[in-house]
């Protein structure tokens, strides 16, 4: 037998004997009663008591304590229910005080201008145009004042309603409350109030409105005629609108070359009214004196320097009259003759066409008619009807 053989059995029961009483513990034992967790929370019993749902048993627990993070959380929420509140008042405000604004600048008639390099009558309702714009002033600095303050009263109040939840504030505290929490809402509520008063917004569309008008362009000019020298002056006829709006807008100026004072001149209209559906002709109701309470066709007019203008020439369908509705799907094609007298003398005139349609709705447009305005040397219309 060898050497390690006999040490060996005489060592195995030796170690056994030792093993045995060395009393190791079988393992960790860890406590499950009055520790507290991460959550600072305690255990009372780490499993259910007998006949006691999970559920049951989380209820049952007392409980957990209110942490910092928590009472920060209670106070942003509770600030963010109040400022949602004020928000839900103030905004419809705001919306109403610009629908008002546009509604007021919609109802301002735009001033007419006429689009020429002529020095006198580029100058003409130039009071008009001023005045427009002071109106358009005014309305834009009482809205802007009255969206100002009330922007300013509306984060005052929440301002004073965030620090009434802020903790007491610090000397070295930055910020409207010195609650970092509070603060960033407040900036927020902030940014919502300004950008529903759109200041900025609201001065692009001021630049807009103040430069908003009715632009008549020159349609006609007997410059080049060669009566033109005759008749010891030029006609200009200028026409603009909106061709949707179904209101054409035409003006007559006649400069005087000579000595002569403008107020010596009248200018007398006649109109043909022909209705037609596509090409084919529904009515023509012939040749007329401009219907104005005179009965001679005579156009009112004023002067300016030494240009006598007559504002409006215009023919005008009227879509309140009860027969309008007769005209849906037709073309109402109006033809004009103007003619300007000095005295009884007859100096010349011009001739031109306005096209109205009116759809199956009802929507009423118009266009300058086919073909070019003309002078009319004879006027043989307004002539054959009288008008002088």
């Amino acid at each position: 037998m060898t050497v390690q053989a006999a040490m060996g059995s005489r060592l195995a029961p030796v170690a056994l004997v030792l093993l045995a009483g060395c009393g190791l513990p079988s393992g960790p034992e860890f406590p499950t009663e009055g520790v507290a967790t991460a959550e600072g929370t305690h255990l009372i019993s780490s499993t259910p008591q007998d006949r006691q749902s999970q559920a049951e048993m989380l209820a049952s627990q007392p409980p957990l304590p209110i942490t910092h993070g928590a009472l920060s959380r209670e106070r942003s929420a509770e600030l963010a229910g109040k400022l949602d509140q004020m928000l839900a008042v103030v905004l419809p405000e705001i919306d109403g005080l610009h629908a008002d604004l546009d509604k007021a600048i919609a109802a301002l008639p735009r001033p007419e201008h006429l689009a020429t390099a002529d020095p006198v009558l580029k100058t003409w309702h130039a009071d008009d145009i001023t005045a427009y714009q002071d109106r358009i002033t005014l309305y834009f600095d009482e809205a802007a004042r009255r969206l100002t303050e009330l922007r300013d009263a509306t984060l005052t109040e929440a301002t004073a309603q965030a620090r009434a939840l802020a903790t007491p504030r610090g000397p070295m505290d930055t910020g409207a409350t010195g609650d970092p929490a509070l603060d960033t809402q407040l900036e927020t509520f902030e940014e919502v109030l300004d950008g529903a008063v759109a200041m900025n917004a609201l001065q692009v569309k001021k630049s807009g409105a103040l430069v908003r008008r009715l632009d008549l362009f020159e349609a006609f000019s007997t410059f080049g005629v060669p009566q033109e020298a005759a008749m010891g002056g030029r006609i200009l006829l200028f026409v603009g609108g909106d061709e949707t709006g179904g209101v054409p807008r035409g003006v007559l100026a006649f400069r005087i070359d000579d000595e002569r004072d403008p107020k010596r001149l009248h200018v007398v209209q006649a109109l043909r009214h022909r209705i037609l559906r596509g090409n084919t002709m529904v009515a023509d109701l012939g040749w007329r004196l401009a219907p104005v309470p005179s009965g001679t066709g005579r156009l009112a007019s004023e002067t300016l320097d030494n240009v006598l203008i007559v504002p409006h020439f215009e023919p005008v369908i009227d879509q309140n009259a009860p027969a309008y509705d007769q005209l849906k799907d037709m073309r109402i094609q109006v033809d004009g003759q103007l003619a300007v007298f000095d005295g009884d003398k007859l100096l010349g005139g011009a001739d031109w066409r306005v096209e109205f349609v009116v759809d199956l709705r009802g929507e009423l447009s118009w266009q300058v008619g086919q073909g070019k305005m003309m002078f009319d040397e004879k006027c043989e219309e307004v002539l054959g009807l009288g008008g002088k």
